[in-house]
């Protein structure tokens, strides 16, 4: 789930199918209860989004800034962006993510 206001995002999230998980480990349990969220402000312009991080999962991320590529269709909203984000930084691998969202009120 992400919420947006006028200015600022949040967002909270969990693995897909978790509720199916044979908790037998400990690390069974950690994947079954475990979720992740992020907060902090963004910017557009045209067709970029750009997240400035203020609360994350991943300490290293918060205070930095999170650029995605957007569209919106109807009630859809897509987001699309690579991890890791920068990828003039090295040779790779990247990953790429395209988010649909779809608007409620």
């Amino acid at each position: 789930m992400k919420v947006l206001t006028d200015r600022h995002f949040m967002f909270v999230g969990h693995a897909a199918k978790r509720d199916t998980l044979p908790l037998k480990s400990e690390m069974d349990t950690l994947r079954a209860y475990q979720m992740s969220g992020g907060a902090g402000t963004y910017t557009t312009s045209g067709t970029t989004y750009i997240e400035h991080i203020d609360i994350f999962v991943v300490p290293s991320w918060i205070g930095t800034s999170f650029r995605a590529r957007c569209r919106i269709e109807g009630g859809l909203w897509y987001h699309s962006f690579t991890d890791p984000n920068d990828t003039t930084a090295g040779p790779g691998p990247y990953q790429h993510f395209i988010e649909v969202w779809r608007r409620l009120e």
